[in-house]
């Protein structure tokens, strides 16, 4: 993880002991996505969607970051 995506996440961690059922965090796997951390991506996305299941935002975000992570994996298998 680069250095942008460790504070990030350190960051985040603090926030979600503060409030542990705040959904927002989980919209900052975006930010995580990007800093090449999609796995820690996901498990963000899913815990706001255990807090909020109905929203049709966190669930249309679980579905893209989910594509995305698949997609990055069948790139890297046809690269290597």
């Amino acid at each position: 993880m680069n250095g942008i995506g460790r504070a990030l996440n350190e960051k985040l961690n603090v926030h979600v002991e503060l409030d542990p059922n705040f959904t927002t965090y989980g919209y900052a796997y975006h930010l995580l996505h990007s800093a090449g951390k999609p796995d820690e991506a996901v498990r963000w996305i899913k815990r706001s969607e255990e807090l909020d299941p109905l929203s049709p935002l966190i669930s249309a975000n679980v579905g893209q970051i989910l594509y995305f992570r698949a997609a990055l994996r069948r790139s890297d298998r046809a690269m290597s």
